[in-house]
C-alpha cells in the first residue's frame, strides 16, 4: 500500500511549563529537564526533575520524573518491572498532589495533574491486562478533569485526559460494558478520543508533544499508518536524537509499504544506539536483517 505522508509543522520546543513553580531555578530546571527528556537524555532529565526542582513536598518533580518510566514502558518495551516503577512513582506524586489539593481545592493546576496521573495509570493497567484497575484509574482521572471549569476545557492536559478516557472506554471489552451502567457513567467514543488528542497535539504547548506521542502510538496499533506517520515524522524532525520517534516512524512506514523509508529510520535508531533503549536498537537491527521479523507493534 502506497500513499503520501502529510507534512506537519514542527512541534513546539518544550520551554514553558503549564504548572506553577516556586522560583526561577525551578522553571529553568523544568525547561532543561523537558529538553533532556524529549531528546532521550533520561538520566539528565531525571536529575533536573528530582534534584533541581522545588521541595520534597511538591508533586511536580515526581510528576515529571514519572514520565520516564511511563515512556520506557509504553514506547520502549513493556515489562512488569517498568509498570511497577511507574505505579510507585506516580502513587507518590498523587499523594503529594492530594495533600496540596485538600488545602487548595480550586487549584486547576493540581486538578489537571491528578487527572493526568490517573489517566496514565489507567493506560499502564490496560496494557498489563488489568481492565478493572484501568477503568478505576480512568474514572478517577475523568472525575478530576470534570472539576475543571468550562474555561479550562481547551487546556491541553484536559484534552489529553478526556481523549485517553474516551479512547480507553470506547475500546473496553464487550464483557465490561455492564460496569459503566453499574458505576452510572457513560462510556466514551473512540473517534471523540482521537478528536481531543488531535486538538491537544496541534497546540503551541509542550504537552502537544505528549499528546502527539500517545496519539501516534494509538494510531499505529489501530493500523492507521498514515496518521501515525504524520505525527511520528514531525516528532522525529523536532527531536532527531530520540530513537523512539525514529523507530515508530519506521514501523508506520514499514506497514504502509514504504520499505526504503522504513530502513532509513531503522538505521537511525541503530546509529543512535541509546543506552536507555536497547530494545528498540535490537528490534531495528532485526527489521533490517529480516523485514518479515516480528516487531513490537505486531
Amino acid at each position: 500500500m502506497h500513499g503520501s505522508v502529510v507534512n506537519a509543522q514542527p512541534v513546539t520546543d518544550p520551554s514553558i511549563d503549564p504548572y506553577t513553580f516556586t522560583s526561577v531555578s525551578d522553571e529553568e530546571a523544568f525547561a532543561k529537564g523537558m529538553r533532556a527528556f524529549y531528546n532521550a537524555q533520561w538520566d539528565q532529565a531525571n536529575s533536573y526533575f528530582l534534584s533541581g526542582m522545588a521541595s520534597d513536598t511538591d508533586p511536580e518533580p515526581l510528576f515529571y520524573a514519572s514520565l520516564i518510566p511511563f515512556w520506557d514502558y509504553f514506547f520502549v518495551g513493556e515489562s512488569s518491572d517498568k509498570a511497577a516503577r511507574y505505579m510507585s512513582l506516580s502513587e507518590n506524586a498523587i499523594q503529594r498532589a492530594q495533600v496540596k489539593h485538600e488545602a487548595q481545592p480550586n487549584d486547576t493546576t493540581l486538578i489537571s495533574m491528578l487527572g493526568g496521573l490517573y489517566g496514565y495509570r489507567g493506560l499502564i493497567a490496560a496494557r498489563e491486562r488489568s481492565p478493572m484497575q484501568a477503568l478505576r484509574n480512568g474514572l478517577r482521572g475523568l472525575s478530576y478533569t470534570k472539576q475543571l471549569s468550562s474555561s479550562a476545557s481547551e487546556r491541553p492536559e484536559v484534552l489529553i485526559g478526556s481523549g485517553i478516557y474516551n479512547y480507553m472506554s470506547g475500546r473496553a471489552p464487550a464483557g465490561m460494558k455492564w460496569t459503566f451502567s453499574l458505576l452510572n457513567v457513560k462510556p466514551g467514543e473512540v473517534d471523540t478520543g482521537f478528536e481531543y488528542l488531535e486538538k491537544a497535539a496541534a497546540m503551541d504547548d509542550h504537552l502537544a508533544i505528549e499528546a502527539a506521542s500517545i496519539l501516534a502510538y494509538i494510531y499505529l496499533n489501530e493500523e492507521m499508518y498514515t496518521d501515525a506517520a504524520r505525527h511520528w515524522r514531525r516528532l522525529a524532525e523536532q527531536f532527531p536524537s530520540n530513537p523512539i520517534f525514529h523507530y515508530y516512524l519506521a514501523e508506520a512506514y514499514f506497514h504502509s509499504g514504504y520499505e526504503d523509508r522504513a530502513a532509513d529510520s531503522y538505521q537511525r535508531v541503530v546509529a543512535l544506539n541509546s543506552p536507555h533503549m536497547t530494545e528498540l536498537t535490537q528490534l531495528s537491527q532485526e527489521r533490517l536483517q529480516d523485514p518479515l521479523a516480528d516487531a513490537m507493534t505486531e
